[in-house]
């Protein structure tokens, strides 16, 4: 993430969070700058260190204050670097916390949002602080607990100034979320602009610490599918002779499982061993996701209206089918990688350009949610039609595996329902630190995979999977009754019959009152 400065009229931003032993900034030497040209670049070329330019006022275009003020009055001014860790309370809330009990600040009820974090002029004749402290940071001694370093700049000329290598690495004894900010308080002073990296490191390694527990549960879940692929594709191998289509639809699906859950955890894995997260992992995870969960609804309207029980072919309600699965596919993967665009590239794109994203996001979150409620109506109310089809056909033995698939899915709608729940009291009232909301992640990759299994053992591949989809039950009940069975063709099997003629029944079998003779 790029620091982020303050003024006395803004609070400064957190960055993001992690639970760190070691923070450190890496980066290369910034080119200098002139007056009147644009903002200075910069080449990773030399060593870990946060690496701070000053510029002239002419120089920041668009700033209010390089406009009010001369050149000539400039004074010189003191960047503060400031690392300190928030109390739990903090780290879990979304909406931030007062800084005041922590060092940071005071409270002033002349400022937006009652706090004042520089001391200015202003604060200093309302007696908030000392003229000592005047154009610095506010830092309550007596509460600050965290650590603290500082860059002078003249108040003239060209300046390029550095953290030296002790200086740029804060080595930290405590787990938990730490902010670092960054403030530039004196209101004649030189824009300061900030150039190079930050690198947050666990002992474990780069990864964010509320992101491991995810890493691993990755790991346990691609191992999941690998088993679950395997043994299917051994069974779909040996019963090839009686393999019926809903199979193919269910080691496809498990084989993007399998694919997903590899690239997320291959994704988190390089991130955690070089502190550097891949795009080639980091969007084929996303893509083999959102397949993954396309053809999945797909497959679960599929099987509820009885394909691979009553019927073998779906006509065209299977083009319907595979319409609302290419949409909502399409739409999901736009989400996902808007998504991470917003998050991932919150350094290459403008403030606007993320609000835009991020309303997208929204706009294309509220419509797959209708398709998704779409797939869920189509799925339970085939369940019921193919379960009353199935009753009144005295199909016993179908009916069970029919009735065990609407179980399945009603147990992961209800999963479903409670996750949304815990999701919107999250929402609400910060419930979960920031290491244990993985948990709500991992929860629905485990309410998939409770889906897909189930599905994968009622159609596994067996000798009879094919008679039995599409042969029809025999009605046992009142045999002696009006039952008749009409063979619209009649074969022999006698090995002198081969041409089709019997000279003991020229005429083919003689059937009796439904009863063969």
């Amino acid at each position: 993430p790029t620091p982020d400065t303050a003024d006395s009229t803004e609070a400064p931003t957190p960055l993001p969070t992690a639970q760190p032993t070691v923070a450190q900034d890496q980066g290369g030497e910034p080119t200098p700058d002139t007056a009147n040209t644009e903002a200075p670049t910069a080449e990773d070329t030399d060593g870990d260190r946060l690496r701070v330019l000053s510029i002239s006022a002419d120089a920041a275009e668009g700033d209010a204050r390089s406009l009010k003020i001369r050149s000539d009055d400039r004074e010189d001014s003191t960047l503060d670097i400031v690392l300190f860790r928030l109390p739990d309370s903090c780290a879990s809330s979304r909406t931030g916390c007062n800084w005041v009990p922590l060092g940071i600040g005071v409270n002033d009820d002349s400022e937006k949002g009652g706090v004042s974090y520089c001391c200015t002029q202003a604060t200093i004749d309302r007696g908030l602080c000392q003229r000592s402290q005047k154009n610095r940071l506010l830092i309550d001694r007596a509460n600050f607990k965290g650590q603290k370093r500082e860059m002078g700049f003249a108040a003239t000329g060209e300046i390029v100034n550095r953290l030296d290598d002790q200086d740029a690495i804060f080595k930290l004894k405590h787990d938990g979320t730490y902010a670092l900010v960054l403030a530039n308080c004196n209101p004649l002073g030189r824009d300061v602009l900030a150039i190079g990296k930050m690198e947050w490191k666990n002992e474990r390694g780069f990864l964010p610490g509320e992101l491991y527990s995810l890493m691993q549960f990755y790991i346990i879940l691609a191992l999941v599918y690998l088993v679950t692929f395997v043994i299917y594709s051994i069974l779909m191998r040996v019963y090839k002779d009686s393999m019926i289509p809903i199979q193919k639809y269910i080691i496809a699906t498990i084989g993007l499982g399998l694919l997903e859950l590899s690239f997320r955890a291959l994704d988190l894995h390089v991130w955690d061993s070089n502190g550097i997260r891949s795009e080639f992992l980091m969007y084929p995870a996303i893509v083999f996701g959102v397949l993954k969960r396309g053809i999945s609804r797909c497959l679960l309207v599929m099987v509820a209206m009885g394909w691979g029980i009553v019927r073998d072919s779906l006509g065209a309600a299977l083009y319907q089918i595979i319409l609302l699965g290419l949409i909502y596919t399409g739409l999901s993967g736009f989400r996902d990688i808007f998504e991470v665009v917003a998050v991932e590239e919150v350094q290459s794109i403008s403030t606007t350009g993320e609000k835009e994203l991020v309303g997208l996001v929204v706009i294309l979150t509220t419509v797959i949610i209708v398709i998704n409620i779409t797939f869920y109506f189509w799925i339970v109310n085939n369940l019921k039609a193919t379960s009353v089809y199935l009753e009144n056909m005295n199909q016993s033995s179908k009916l069970k595996k029919h009735n065990q698939l609407g179980i399945v899915i009603m147990l992961s709608m209800v999963f479903a329902g409670v996750w949304l729940a815990l999701q919107a009291i999250e929402v609400l009232f910060d419930v979960l630190t920031a290491d244990q909301e993985w948990v709500l992640d991992a929860s629905v990759h485990v309410n998939y995979v409770f889906v897909l299994t189930s599905v994968a053992i009622l159609w596994m591949p067996n000798t009879n999977a094919k008679e039995y989809a599409y042969i029809m039950e025999l009605n046992t009940e009142d045999m002696d009754g009006d039952n008749d069975l009409e063979l619209s063709t009649i074969g022999t099997g006698l090995d002198d019959s081969a041409d089709g003629n019997d000279p003991d029944h020229p005429d083919g079998l003689a059937v009796d009152d439904g009863r063969l003779t």
